[in-house]
């Protein structure tokens, strides 16, 4: 007897321990097949195979010996006080020693409690006992992290059911019901995973008419958050853009002296798209059954001439709900398979540590859609295609290889990089993301080259902003006007040679809309009020979770523009900010402005304030998923409802 419960118990144990790390893969494969691109878990599938191996091989030991497992508890408990002890964060140590561990071994002892008895080894088994165990310890951890908790909580249900399943009588009756149990939360991880592959928005019919046979494409390439002097073309000290570098030197006309026409994500992108300062662009697309100005989107204005239009985008501020999708024929806004602070098994064990924790989509998604949808064309007349690589955004969490670019550096937790502490690593951190991003757009240019498209295409790359460390005691971006977050690359590449390499005039975001009109041969823009145009930047301030600054002193409207050399920053409290910027491009010294110049200054911006007020119109609910995304993306601080 005593020999039969042994091997019993050394079977029982192995399959227990097989089988809980089995249940941990399953809610896994649930979490993020859930959160879209589930053919994207096939990359953790080998450190899947090595846990499980690991434990049916820990579950086998601990059957033999069980002090095995109290031993590794208190072996546990060790490493989690060393790991703290050094001043590492707690998720620093889960990442090497998870709270699914304890679980694990916590899970076990309970199971091989009950696998020692006849009565429960033989109705509720080892396999469905440790599988069970396995996704209800993974439900815990989700509900520490609060991450999608209602699938997490079919898949506990389904768990528990399973379990009790065991004590069904009659075996056919046993293995009908849990099979039951086990497809429902397994059809609707397959329905969510298939709707998360259906683009948010359907695509808009082909237009009516094709381009004309000399229609020249047009690519616009936006650098989410990318500020000019991080740039190697521009003289920055670390080489961060071979690519983008080689392709101004040799293709594109440069314009030093850009900057976009906000420092916020929505409004530079709608000046971009609207060929309009901030807040007539932003009309523009709030009433689209309104002519305004006689003009109306980029996408809108090709697709009359007969162009396919298609924006791949990585900014979930970008979605179509805010209307800047207006002539656009498909318009890929999918989020990113983000599943916040959620620790996976496959991700400890393996090498893909860092999978599905960026809010949005890397470059490398982005640039595949984007070649994927030019060879769905077949070769059917022009297009007009944008792209945004939000690489550069926080949080920074440059992939391998380059997390180890440039210099020796890197954070207590790569999940975590926002802390007071570690703000000096933000350029390296920074550094290193864009130059992946600048692998991705040479990977773009690429492949446009080997379509044989490169050459007579247009080509614009920008950035609808820039990002700041600490220059004016301000981090990130958005809320301030300083070149930091408005100086920003335009490269300019026309269909065919160029006949100069750079234009120092100052050029804004909104001149985009234009430039791409002259180069693609189309008729210009129709005048607008001179009010809507020139060096404009308007910006509404809201407090910052990274400055030192009181806030007080944030909770104002800015505007700038720039005079004969000189930039002025006006605030609607009064304040006048005036740089040469020639002498002083860090806008380190105001200048000093006598009482006619400050009042000048403010009545232009009281002009501009007075043209177009502040929009009022209703903010957008927001769900609670959409807020923990933005949350991820510094666009809401914790206290945010």
């Amino acid at each position: 007897m005593e020999l039969r419960i042994a091997r019993f118990s050394a079977r029982g144990g192995a399959l227990l321990g097989g089988f809980v790390v089995l249940g941990w893969c399953l809610h896994d494969l649930g979490v993020f097949a859930t959160s879209g691109r589930p053919a994207e878990v096939s990359g953790l599938a080998g450190p899947w195979f090595v846990a499980l191996f690991l434990g049916t091989l820990l579950g086998a030991l601990c059957a033999r010996r069980p002090v095995f497992a109290l031993a590794g508890l208190f072996l546990a408990l060790l490493w989690v006080a060393f790991a703290m002890s050094l001043r590492s964060s707690l998720s620093a140590a889960e990442r090497l020693l998870p709270r699914e561990v304890f679980l694990f071994l916590g899970a076990w002892i309970l199971g091989a409690r009950a696998g020692s008895s006849p009565i429960a080894g033989a109705r509720a088994g080892s396999a469905r006992l440790g599988i069970s165990l396995g996704i209800l310890g993974c439900i815990l951890n989700a509900r520490v992290h609060h991450v999608k908790l209602e699938l997490s909580w079919w898949l506990g249900l389904a768990a528990l059911a399973a379990l009790a399943l065991g004590f069904l009588r009659g075996a056919v009756l046993r293995r009908v019901a849990t099979a039951l149990v086990v497809l429902a939360p397994a059809t609707r991880i397959g329905a969510e995973a298939w709707s998360e592959q259906r683009l948010p928005r359907a695509d808009l019919a082909p237009p009516a008419r094709a381009a004309g046979p000399g229609a020249k494409d047009l690519v616009l390439i936006v650098l989410d958050t990318v500020r000019a002097d991080h740039l190697s073309f521009f003289g920055h000290g670390r080489e961060t853009t071979p690519h983008i570098d080689a392709f101004a030197r040799e293709w594109a006309v440069a314009y030093p002296q850009a900057r976009s026409t906000c420092s916020e994500t929505v409004p530079s992108h709608a000046s971009l798209f609207a060929g309009l300062q901030p807040k007539p662009a932003q009309l523009l697309f709030d009433r689209p059954d309104e002519p305004f100005l006689g003009r109306v989107p980029l996408a809108e204005r090709l697709r009359q001439e007969g162009y396919r239009t298609c924006a791949v985008l990585s900014n979930e501020m970008l979605t179509h709900s805010r209307g800047l999708d207006r002539g656009f024929e498909h318009y890929d806004d999918q989020r990113s398979s983000w599943v916040g602070d959620y620790l996976a098994l496959g991700q400890i064990c393996g090498e893909s540590l860092l999978f599905g924790h960026k809010p949005y989509r890397e470059g490398r998604i982005i640039t595949d859609r984007a070649l994927a949808w030019i060879d769905s064309l077949a070769d059917e007349g022009a297009f007009f295609l944008v792209l945004n690589y939000m690489d550069a955004h926080g949080p920074y969490i440059p992939p391998p290889p380059y997390d180890r670019f440039f210099a020796e550096g890197a954070p207590r937790d790569p999940l975590v990089n926002d802390a007071a502490a570690e703000r000096e690593l933000f350029p390296l951190l920074y550094d290193r993301e864009l130059r992946y991003l600048d692998e991705q757009v040479g990977r773009l240019l690429s492949g446009l080259e080997e379509r044989g498209l490169f050459e007579e295409t247009v080509v614009i790359l920008t950035a609808d902003h820039g990002e700041a460390f600490g220059e004016h005691d301000f981090w990130v971006h958005g809320w301030m006007l300083y070149d930091e977050l408005i100086h920003v690359p335009l490269f300019v590449k026309p269909a065919g040679a160029r006949s100069e390499t750079t234009r120092e005039e100052p050029a804004s975001g909104a001149e985009i809309y234009g430039i791409a009109l002259d180069e693609l041969g189309l008729a210009p823009l129709p005048p607008v009020p001179a009010a809507t145009s020139g060096e404009w930047n308007y910006i509404r301030m809201r407090p910052s979770m990274l400055t030192d600054l009181p806030r007080e002193s944030l909770e104002r409207d800015l505007v700038t523009w720039l005079e004969d050399g000189v930039k002025f920053i006006v605030s609607s409290k009064g304040v006048v900010e005036a740089y040469d910027l020639e002498q002083d491009p860090g806008e380190r010294s105001p200048l000093p402005l006598d009482a006619t110049a400050l009042e000048a200054a403010r009545e232009r911006a009281r002009r501009w304030w007075q043209e177009y007020p502040r929009p009022q119109r209703k903010a957008p609910e927001l769900d609670a998923e959409t807020l923990r995304r933005m949350g991820g993306l510094g666009y809401v601080d914790e206290g945010s409802k």
